[in-house]
């Protein structure tokens, strides 16, 4: 029955006003502004520009990490608002070669301890640094509570105090905040004459998933953006879907989304779009999107529509998305031109397999 229902979804290229898109300039210039526009204020929260004072301060350099085969630094990327100053921590570690690297940024949202050890005494597949460092690549990571609160804090923690101290109905929430977070991390790696601008990705997991797409939908500089096991608000169909509901999200984690989404409690059918429609503001860039066999709370079939969904917008370009008869094997990569996607055997998790995935894939595009 699914199947017949996600068939009725509504139409990623037919605009507000009933027009057909047909061409990849009326996208760029009339649909996609459209969609920007709905996810901003309707779902996750509109946030402010980029600072016009930013700085970035190397507070930690070791040329001798993992065993000498890398560098490590720290960032603290500092900028100032309206009602004060505020700054988080940008993690890298960078292979020692002669030519700019490609470079992998994640959004963390676990336990930073565990997940983010700058020692590699701990070390998870969450964030599998010795792994990605080893393929020839820089990566980096920031922790999402160092941004913004990840709790229903009445928004007086964080980034949210030195921009915007009253709040209306279509202002930043925390995701928002965080995107806005991946984003400023980008205005860095612009400087640093050791990364490739033109092969930076974009990777979160579950809240950081729906994060990465956010930010990737705004910042075109990320040249791919995978999203691992994002569910509701993140990659999956809102209609027709399992597991969890918006109602359910908006009611345990109000402090996610701006307040103008609540009104669509039990009443997604009155959205004008679906998530199938974030997805599609990745193009032409890289899209990739990875379930768990074992996480239905984020319905992984509702994940894998939404993607294969958007392969509509990738024609405007030439280009193909996944196959609309795609079969799904667990631990198989299902792969396009542009669109990846595969579902790993096991939990709602990030893990080593996944990034090899993903890296793959990129590279075999980039």
């Amino acid at each position: 029955m699914k199947k017949m229902e996600w068939d009725r979804l509504p139409d990623i290229l037919t605009g507000m006003d009933g027009t057909k898109v047909t061409d990849r300039e009326t996208w760029e210039k009339k649909r996609r502004p459209e969609i920007v526009d709905f996810f901003s204020r309707e779902v996750y929260g509109t946030f402010p520009p980029r600072p016009e004072k930013l700085s970035f301060f190397i507070s930690q350099h070791d040329e001798n990490a993992l065993e000498g085969t890398a560098i490590q630094e720290t960032v603290i990327i500092s900028f100032a608002g309206p009602y004060g100053e505020y700054s988080f921590e940008l993690y890298m570690f960078l292979p020692k070669c002669e030519e700019p690297c490609p470079m992998a940024v994640l959004i963390c949202n676990r336990d930073k301890q565990e997940n983010m050890d700058l020692t590699r005494r701990q070390r998870t597949g969450f964030w599998p640094v010795e792994e990605i460092v080893a393929r020839g690549w820089a990566t980096c990571a920031f922790h999402t509570e160092d941004v913004d609160t990840d709790a229903d804090d009445g928004f007086v923690n964080g980034v949210h105090h030195v921009f915007t101290p009253e709040r209306g109905p279509h202002d930043w929430a925390t995701i928002s905040a965080w995107a806005w977070g991946a984003i400023r991390v980008m205005d860095y790696l612009q400087t640093d004459r050791r990364i490739d601008p033109g092969r930076i990705t974009l990777t979160g997991q579950s809240r950081g998933g729906k994060t990465a797409l956010y930010a990737g939908m705004w910042d075109t500089r990320y040249q791919a953006v995978f999203s691992s096991c994002s569910g509701c608000v993140g990659a999956a169909l809102s209609r027709f879907k399992g597991g969890e509901t918006i109602r359910q999200i908006n009611e345990v984690f109000p402090f996610w989304f701006c307040d103008s989404f609540k009104k669509y409690n039990d009443h997604e059918f009155d959205m004008p779009m679906d998530q199938d429609a974030l997805l599609a503001t990745i193009a032409p860039r890289l899209l990739y999107v990875t379930s768990a066999t074992e996480d239905d709370w984020a319905d992984p079939d509702a994940e894998l529509e939404s993607t294969k969904h958007v392969a509509a917008v990738y024609r405007l370009y030439g280009m193909e998305g996944l196959p609309e008869d795609c079969q799904i094997i667990p631990n198989i990569p299902i792969h396009g031109e542009r669109v990846g996607y595969h579902r790993r055997e096991g939990i709602h998790d990030l893990t080593a397999f996944d990034w090899n995935i993903f890296l793959d894939f990129v590279e075999q595009r980039l």
